[in-house]
């Protein structure tokens, strides 16, 4: 296996990050552009070191006190809009370590590992990374657990989904030469701890064959825009998607296509394409053969004109590269509407009458 870009080993923010959408892990790993600093980041780092120094010493060597001074000492200032901000987030973070710290000690047993270094390899790809918590269990097994400090609820089903899990499962496994049983999230914020079943072997498997193709993507220089949930990123003037994003907002009526008339279908005729897919899509004809002519028309436009995004009146149909979990790439498209508010919004497909 050729090395990867940076020449240093793959971890799970750079997997993610290649997955989520190529051109961001080349303008944050190859071209190394700096991040911008994020008051989520600090406040999760800042909480992570106090809930270590707990696990490592324990709740009978280790007071409340000790673990605020933790926070204070590694408290990062940078990313805080306001100093307000800045405030309103170091009360949240003390209110999230004090109800840890009595959470934690009525229930707490000696962890076998503490944001544990793993380093491994993966299907020949060197895989580096660093896990909050391995716990074992009554039984013999293991437990893999990581803390969330952020908004997002979980659930059994996300934790079960969860990548960054699985690969931890797997150093785990690698290290200790012991089966690791459960995967947990603990959701500080509500003081939840959602556990699911370990990944399984074929889980396991197609997350391997995911991490070769990335790699191999990586390593072939596929670099392309994709759309995803963390968007805009940090390089939005670097992404075709948003660099334009106000000229895209004053010219949505179809004013930014009207040059591209081409020798194919012209900005009216595609706009009439889009609308019919619209109707497709809402009708509950998703998979049905007119929309996959319909999809097949739009392609060749985006081709032909080199854009990523169509608009017709408040509707947008915005062109998606996508990875499978098995490694395999595909096309589609992802139509959304402007609501009254000015917001776009995704228009899901009706599940009924698939055809």
């Amino acid at each position: 296996m050729p090395a990867i870009h940076d020449k240093r080993p793959l971890s799970y923010s750079k997997f993610h990050t290649y997955t989520d959408c190529p051109l961001q892990y080349k303008l944050a790993y190859v071209d190394k552009i700096p991040e911008q600093p994020r008051p989520e980041y600090s406040v999760g780092r800042s909480i992570h070191k106090a809930i270590e120094l707990f696990h490592t010493r324990g709740p009978t060597k280790t007071s409340m006190e000790d673990m605020l001074r933790i926070l204070d000492r590694s408290w990062d200032t940078q990313g805080f809009p306001t100093a307000e901000d800045e405030r309103r987030f170091k009360r949240i973070a003390k209110r999230i370590l004090t109800d840890f710290f009595h959470d934690a000690s009525k229930a707490y047993r000696p962890p076998l590992g503490v944001e544990l270094k793993f380093d491994i390899v993966i299907e020949g790809i060197p895989f580096t990374g660093r896990i909050d918590l391995v716990e074992q269990l009554p039984d013999g097994t293991l437990e893999v657990l990581d803390y969330k400090s952020g908004e997002d609820e979980w659930d059994e089903k996300k934790v079960r989904a969860n990548v960054q899990l699985g690969i931890y499962q797997m150093a785990v496994e690698a290290k200790y030469g012991k089966m690791v049983s459960r995967i947990t999230i603990y959701h500080l914020r509500s003081r939840t701890r959602v556990t699911a079943p370990a990944y399984t072997d074929e889980m396991k498997a197609g997350l391997r064959r995911a991490i070769v193709t990335a790699v191999s993507c990586i390593e072939a220089g596929m670099f392309e825009p994709r759309l995803s949930d963390s968007c805009p990123c940090d390089y939005p003037e670097h992404c075709p998607y948003f660099a334009d994003k106000e000229e895209y907002q004053d010219l949505r009526q179809g004013k930014l296509m009207e040059s591209y008339e081409g020798t194919g279908l012209s900005h009216k005729e595609i706009e009439a394409v889009v609308r019919d897919y619209a109707e497709h899509i809402e009708g509950g004809k998703a998979n049905s053969p007119s929309t996959r002519d319909l999809e097949a028309r739009m392609l060749a436009y985006c081709t032909e004109h080199d854009v990523l995004r169509i608009f017709a009146g408040d509707l947008t149909v915005t062109l998606v590269h996508a990875l499978e979990p098995s490694g395999e790439s595909y096309t589609t498209f992802v139509l959304s509407k402007v609501e009254k508010d000015g917001k776009e919004q995704p228009v899901k497909a009706r599940q009924d009458d698939y055809v």
